[in-house]
């Protein structure tokens, strides 16, 4: 620096480097390259000569090669996808067609960890990547969270557009879901009707509403974001061969044995 600051006078300005710059890059390019038999130029070598074998792509394969992995993975919560780069955050969701938050996604992967993947040059979308057994599995596209004004005054009528549908989506998550598990508390009796309690329906849906809900499920335009586990019919318990087994392996075993004894086998046993 010091060198730098005594001469400072003798070297060129930033438009004079420019120009000096232009000037060895047309004496490189114009060049004779050093491999070429026939004295070809440098410039003429690296526009003439193609690759046979060179396979060409389009502009989203080209896009797709310079995406990047993040190292660590991120945890989905309830506000969405969240982490920063060079101390920037970015937020992030999963939209479904309509533009509502995908619930069925939402829903299954609170609480889920992924890697996710990146341009650096365009974060208006990323991708959401699992990791198992089997390595690193594509979930999800996520693009940037809607932000949305709290104040009515300030929202813009397509704020309120996307807010109105998100929350009639929400309220048809919620029907739908509250319906699916009323079918299974039913089969299993767990609801609280089959202990003559009245059933609240979820906060802000009408009785009516839920009919509504209700034949919407029946002509399959409506479905529960999280699918509830299929009735699994039970077998009957089969009877352990105690002796088999070498004898009382539990105290489970010798109470069950305990109890299938009979008085004749009592009182043969008090032979012995």
């Amino acid at each position: 620096m010091e060198l730098i600051t005594k001469n400072i006078d003798k070297l060129p300005t930033l438009e004079e480097l420019k120009e000096i710059y232009a000037g060895c890059r047309e004496k490189w390019n114009h060049s004779v390259h050093p491999t070429s038999e026939t004295g070809m130029l440098r410039i003429e070598m690296q526009t003439a000569i193609e690759n046979p074998k060179a396979q060409s792509i389009d502009d989203y394969e080209a896009q797709e090669i310079f995406m990047i992995y993040s190292l660590m993975p991120v945890t989905y919560q309830k506000e969405g996808y969240v982490f920063s780069i060079k101390n920037q955050e970015y937020r992030y969701m999963v939209y479904d067609d309509e533009g509502n938050i995908d619930m069925n996604f939402h829903l299954l992967n609170l609480g889920n960890k992924f890697h996710y993947r990146y341009d650096p040059e365009d974060m208006t979308r990323i991708e959401l990547w699992q990791v198992t057994e089997t390595g690193l599995k594509y979930a999800a596209t996520a693009t940037p969270k809607v932000a949305i004004h709290r104040a009515t005054q300030e929202r813009t009528e397509e704020e309120n557009a996307i807010l109105f549908s998100q929350l009639d989506a929400n309220k048809r998550t919620k029907a739908a879901q509250y319906i699916a598990a009323e079918d299974l508390f039913v089969e299993v009796c767990k609801t609280e009707g089959y202990y003559q309690l009245n059933i609240p329906l979820p906060v802000g849906i009408s009785k009516k509403e839920m009919e509504h809900y209700r034949e919407e499920m029946k002509a399959g335009r409506l479905k529960a974001p999280v699918p509830i586990p299929e009735k699994v019919e039970i077998p009957e318990p089969a009877l352990i061969d105690v002796e088999a087994l070498g004898g009382i392996v539990s105290d489970g075993d010798y109470t069950k044995q305990l109890s299938r004894i009979t008085f004749d086998e009592l009182e043969r046993l008090e032979e012995f």
